[in-house]
């Protein structure tokens, strides 16, 4: 019970940080973690440990799935060199460079347990990347990179840490074993995923209930992730190629309820689950610290900042020096492909760790096989802690400036993509309609009017897509005049209601219109223009009465 109130407290502790953190427009994981820290060091607070087992099974498989659900397929292939680059290449680079210079400046520190430090801190956390960069105005192709590398880098990782651990504990360590298990965990992984997501695609072709279909999409991620577990294999992998076969075949597999609800659904419990993880992450520290009570504090903050430095300016340098080489050596014609120094620079500072890399230092044995203890335990323990705290502070707090100071525009292409989709999709549906209209039977004033709907889309979609780089117009005043009539419609409803003159269903019903057509208002405002379906039933309405239009006369 005392486990379950602390739970409690902690949730309750990391929304109210969310709401403070949203009030002062910072990302939300640093102020978590620093919010987390000094809940830490209160002593009202009891002490919660972070069970290692536990945050990797529930915390990764629904945060990876619903990254990979989000993931552009596309984009990920467009982008798969520089993916892998920093996914494997820098993965296994990092670890060496913080293995290298935690064995120079921590002479207690054997080097087998620096490797595992290195393995512990390489990978950027698919929570922290996500969690701040889908609230940037970022090129596409940025967003793709970082969000990919998340998606494969922890489970290299986790492969490095595995063996490293190994060779510590038992005093043994291959490097072709090593890297025979690393593909053979790549491909079984990769299948065993594949393979979940066809068979959950299969059975929600059969179910009826949308709130069935929902639920069963979390049982694929926690399925596909301890199943892989259970197999000796990845369970990042297996969740992240789970969750791409589900977004390809979601459209199809999926009704529309199921989907429309499924998105409010997967967004709560996302943020959930990443407001209480980094609220854990920063209560951690005083326990770590305990087992340091040999070491002055000064110590541990010079150690510690040199190992968060390392970790940043490695991945910077790599960033910026191999996209400025494959620039140099790239064809013409491919340097369009390949990131410019402004993308670079964004993508080699959001490298922030997280809930894998602490998880992944808690999860470390007590001792070896002949019973000593692990060399430096608390030690790799407390400096994974200062890289995880150092990064998700200062570069989590300082992104937003740095995207502004380099000026990384946001591109246009998500936009241009929507609009041209949306008109293909018009002319596809007036077809239909010319089609049915064939037949004799049906009333042609009903179809008139649908064809109606629908090809007053295409002239302003095909003019908005012409005028993409055009001056704005009063498009702004209009639309905070429609929200302020909103406003006031809304208003009345409820004071009907409040007057007992309608009832909650008819509330309910009212109001989903209304939060419906505010958010494609305010979608409109961050540049995905589109003409509402309200404005062409009106039309349509008023057409009846009004000389027809010219397809429909």
């Amino acid at each position: 019970m005392e486990i379950f109130e602390a739970t409690l407290a902690l949730l309750a502790a990391a929304l109210l940080l969310s709401a403070v953190a949203g009030k002062l427009a910072v990302p939300y994981p640093s102020f978590l973690v620093l919010g987390g820290l000094v809940l830490g060091f209160l002593p009202v607070v009891p002490g919660v440990q972070l069970d290692p087992d536990l945050a990797f099974a529930l915390f990764l498989p629904p945060i990876l799935f619903e990254a990979a659900y989000y993931t552009s397929w596309r984009d990920f292939r467009a982008n798969g060199r520089a993916i892998a680059s920093l996914a494997i290449a820098l993965v296994g680079f990092s670890t060496w460079a913080v293995a290298r210079v935690a064995d120079w400046l921590i002479p207690e520190m054997p080097l087998g347990a620096a490797v595992v430090l290195g393995a512990i801190v390489s990978p950027p956390d698919a929570a922290a990347a996500t969690a701040v960069l889908r609230r940037m105005h970022l090129p596409r192709r940025v967003i793709a990179i970082v969000e990919g590398e998340s998606l494969v880098n922890d489970a290299v990782a986790l492969v490095i840490y595995n063996f490293a651990v190994a060779a510590v504990v038992t005093g043994h360590f291959s490097i072709s074993e090593a890297g025979t298990a690393l593909g053979s965990t790549i491909v079984g992984s990769l299948g065993l995923g594949l393979f979940i997501g066809w068979g959950w695609t299969k059975l929600a072709g059969r179910l009826i209930d949308p709130l069935i279909m929902i639920a069963t999409s979390f049982l694929v991620a926690f399925g596909a992730y301890l199943a892989a577990e259970r197999l000796d294999l990845s369970g990042v992998l297996s969740v992240v190629a789970a969750g791409l076969y589900f977004a390809h075949r979601a459209p199809t597999a999926l009704t529309a309820d199921a989907r429309l609800g499924g998105s409010a659904v997967w967004r709560l419990v996302i943020f959930v689950l990443n407001a209480l993880a980094f609220v854990l992450i920063g209560v951690q520290l005083p326990q770590i610290l305990a087992d340091l009570k040999d070491y002055s504090i000064a110590t541990l903050a010079v150690d510690g900042a040199v190992i968060a430095g390392t970790t940043i300016l490695v991945r910077l340098a790599w960033v910026i020096g191999v996209s400025q080489i494959l620039r140099l050596i790239s064809p013409a014609k491919r340097k369009q492909n390949v990131v410019n120094w402004r993308e670079a620079t964004v993508i080699g500072w959001s490298g922030m760790r997280g809930l894998v890399s602490l998880a992944a230092a808690l999860a470390l044995p007590e001792t070896r096989v002949d019973g000593a203890p692990f060399p430096a335990r608390a030690l790799v323990l407390f400096l994974s802690f200062a890289v995880i705290l150092g990064t998700l502070v200062a570069q989590g707090l300082t992104l937003g400036a740095l995207v502004r100071f380099v000026g990384l525009d946001h591109d246009s292409g998500d936009e241009e993509e929507e609009r041209l989709a949306r008109i293909a999709g018009a002319n596809a549906a007036i077809a239909a309609i010319d089609a049915l209209a064939e037949n004799p039977a049906l009333p042609k004033e009903v179809l008139d009017r649908v064809r109606y709907l629908y090809s007053a889309r295409v002239p302003q979609l095909s003019s908005e897509l012409q005028a993409a780089a055009a001056s704005p117009s009063h498009g702004d005043f209009a639309d905070a005049v429609r929200l302020a009539a909103i406003a006031a419609e809304r208003k009345a409803v409820l004071a009907l209601r409040r007057g007992r003159s309608i009832g909650d269903t008819a509330l309910h019903r009212i109001q989903q219109d209304l939060d419906l057509l505010e958010l494609a208002i305010k979608s409109r405002r961050r540049g995905y223009s589109q003409t509402t379906w309200i404005d062409l039933s009106d039309r349509a309405a008023r057409s009846a009465q009004a000389p027809q239009p010219p397809h429909a006369a």
